[in-house]
């Protein structure tokens, strides 16, 4: 992955005080040292996504124990090479993990010819992500289609799965 530090979104990652908290504000409720470092992780990721000329493919879910097939398709205009791959889940189901799958122009065409590399998330992972294993096959060809699958979905009532998939567009001679 081409960073480590995940982006805060909850108000608990964020260090947000409480209504029962004496120094809890309506609107201003997050301690600036806190919404300060959490705009530093974004900017940093905005400018490597930028520098490395990056396609960034979301897929997300809202409930993913119905929506196996999710995301839609994706077009990849200018081609490029998959550098990175990482799935996350907002609020975790119970036992059990989803196995996340990316097809290329077609059902079938898994990018994970190994299927032990296919990017996993345990329901009680500590952090809700995790970075995988780049799949076999990397190069994605101009106007390739992309399709999300859900192998497996956690146990539960889980909620907002996303997978970004990371492509970095061939370069531009001059």
């Amino acid at each position: 992955m081409p960073f480590s530090l995940p982006i805060n979104r909850a108000d608990t990652d964020l260090g947000a005080f409480g209504p029962d908290d004496p120094y809890f504000f309506e609107r201003d409720n997050v301690p600036i040292y806190k919404a300060r470092d959490n705009d530093v992780v974004i900017a940093t990721q905005l400018e490597w996504t930028m520098t490395n000329d990056c396609e960034v493919v979301v897929f997300v879910a809202e409930n993913p124990a119905v929506e196996v097939g999710f995301g839609g398709m994706h077009v990849c205009r200018t081609g490029g090479t998959i550098i990175a791959v990482r799935i996350s889940c907002t609020q975790p189901g119970s036992p059990g993990s989803f196995d996340f799958d990316l097809n290329m122009n077609g059902a079938g065409n898994t990018v994970y010819t190994n299927t032990a590399d296919r990017p996993t998330l345990a329901y009680n992972s500590p952090n809700g992500w995790t970075d995988s294993i780049l799949p076999a096959v990397t190069v994605v060809p101009q106007n390739a289609t992309l399709v999300a699958q859900l192998r497996a979905v956690q146990g539960g009532t889980p909620r907002w799965f996303r997978a970004e998939v990371w492509i970095q567009k061939p370069a531009v001679s001059s």
